[in-house]
């Protein structure tokens, strides 16, 4: 080969290093620039910051989002909008480091979105996506059947976030709120001759020891003291326990007891016997108190008002109103044909029923008056009440959902996201 061909050939192979370096430079730095977080052609972020989520906790709403690791980034900005308010306004600087933010300057009842933005010595990020949260006195406790395994949900105030998930149920019939302390107790469906009554404590933890039932229908909890009754139907039986698990009371001789309600001025419970076709009350101390003189079908249901110590009580086709001494004050037979389950507002005396035969939720006054109807529902297997605001809260199984009714009647939130068989559903108001 000469000098001059091997000076050439050395000469293109230089240049084809030098071009490939470049590009290699070229597109190294594009993908780069790509993997800027803030940066607007970022297939992953758009430009915005990433991973914004809110809780809220009472009167305390947390916000948490993913850190930004980038040496140019001052500040993240905190945004708010409030209520009806159109526009989000400025709320905090808070420091690069930070990914979280503690909201205290809130008001229970009021709807507020946050969004994030990063803040640089001349540039502002897009904003991230809008989070929303509605802080309130109370939870909402769901019982979750997905795929068999139950689970424990505790739900914010508004529904919209889940604040703790509990495991290791297999399908909770019941949920009982005990205002202090934030507990809960469950009943735990496990065969038709087995059953348990689970007590939980404020973070989803499980507490020992567990009551083992033969077939719990229902329980009701007395609010001051933690205490539970409950109706096993299989025995025949009312049961009472101390918060702490220790039986108290057996009260047998009933046909088929499949629903119990606490009077809380008290501590009594009545109890309705489905096979004997009647409303029976036990006092304090395990004496059988009263026996209601008024004639029912199969009792499905009831619910009693702790303000004047009046029940509700179903049989599917009928909704009578007793006194607190068992005496009829009125009865409804307004098209129902499968009134299943009642929840009374003892602020209010309204009660709501859920009737299967229609697919409704119904509202009535303390005298009986219709107020409302929420129809699209499917075979609902649980309603409460909250006393905050007098919305009620029902797990409609069957459309794999949470619903929230506003007082009106008017469908005010659904949470679908998550939820697979939500069969049971108890607001935890705050005590008074």
């Amino acid at each position: 080969m000469s000098n001059f061909t091997r000076e050439r050939t050395v000469t293109i192979y230089h240049k084809a290093i030098l071009v490939f370096v470049s590009l290699s430079l070229l597109f190294g730095c594009a993908d780069r620039e790509r993997s800027n977080p803030l940066d607007p052609a970022n297939p992953d972020t758009g430009g915005k910051p990433a991973d914004l989520s809110v809780s809220a906790s009472r009167d305390t709403v947390r916000l948490r989002w993913q850190r930004i690791q980038l040496g140019d980034v001052t500040g993240i900005q905190v945004h708010r909008r409030t209520g009806s308010d159109t526009e989000f306004a400025p709320l905090v600087l808070v420091p690069p480091s930070e990914n979280q933010f503690t909201d205290t300057d809130v008001t229970f009842g009021v709807d507020y979105a946050y969004q994030i933005s990063a803040i640089g010595i001349d540039f502002e990020s897009s904003r991230s996506e809008a989070v929303q949260v509605e802080p309130g006195p109370t939870f909402n406790w769901v019982g979750d059947n997905p795929g068999g395994i139950n689970r424990l949900l505790k739900l914010s105030h508004d529904s919209r976030h889940i604040v703790s998930t509990s495991t290791g149920f297999l399908t909770a019939i019941d949920i009982e709120a005990i205002p202090d302390g934030g507990q809960v107790w469950v009943l735990d469906f496990l065969t038709p001759t087995l059953s348990q009554a689970i007590r939980v404590a404020f973070d989803g933890t499980v507490l020992l020891p567990l009551i083992t039932l033969r077939a719990a229908a229902d329980a009701a909890v007395v609010e001051a003291t933690g205490e539970l009754w409950v109706a096993d139907s299989r025995d025949s039986t009312v049961f009472k326990y101390s918060m702490d698990a220790v039986q108290k009371l057996a009260v047998s001789g009933f046909a088929k007891a499949v629903t119990v309600g606490v009077d809380q001025r008290d501590g009594s419970c009545w109890v309705g016997d489905q096979d004997a076709a009647r409303i029976s009350k036990i006092d304090s101390s395990g004496q059988v108190a009263e026996v209601s003189p008024v004639g029912f079908g199969p009792i499905k249901w009831l619910a009693v008002n702790s303000r004047d110590g009046s029940v509700w009580v179903t049989d599917g086709n009928e909704i009578s109103k007793l006194d607190e001494s068992g005496n009829l004050l009125f009865r409804l037979g307004d098209g129902f044909s499968d009134a299943r389950k009642l929840a009374v507002n003892d602020s209010t005396g309204a009660v709501w029923v859920a009737d299967w035969g229609t697919s409704a939720i119904i509202k009535y006054s303390d005298i009986g008056v219709r107020l409302a109807e929420t129809t699209g529902f499917t075979r609902p297997a649980d309603l409460s009440v909250n006393l905050f605001d007098n919305t009620c809260l029902v797990a409609d199984t069957e459309n794999h959902r949470l619903v929230k009714i506003s007082a009106d009647g008017q469908s005010q939130f659904t949470l679908q996201d998550g939820l697979s068989f939500p069969s049971a559903v108890d607001v935890q108001n705050a005590s008074e």
